[in-house]
């Protein structure tokens, strides 16, 4: 992902449980999500990495965590 440029990331919820998507630090996130669900998220964010995690609890801890790097 390019810095400082407006992007969209599509969340699609292909599990079978309700997850949603929020970025640690930032007021990004998708509200809960049922299965088969999406959201759209448009960002801009300067450069440097991101976390991104599952806040159902019990989700983060089983891996639903990532990065996204913005350079």
């Amino acid at each position: 992902m390019t810095a400082n440029t407006e992007a969209t990331i599509t969340v699609t919820n292909a599990g079978t449980t309700v997850h949603d998507l929020t970025f640690e630090g930032l007021d990004i996130k998708t509200g809960y999500l049922k299965p088969g669900e999406s959201k759209t998220l448009t960002v801009n964010l300067p450069a440097g990495s991101y976390t991104f995690y599952c806040t159902i609890p019990g989700h983060r801890p089983a891996g639903m965590v990532g990065t996204l790097v913005v350079q």
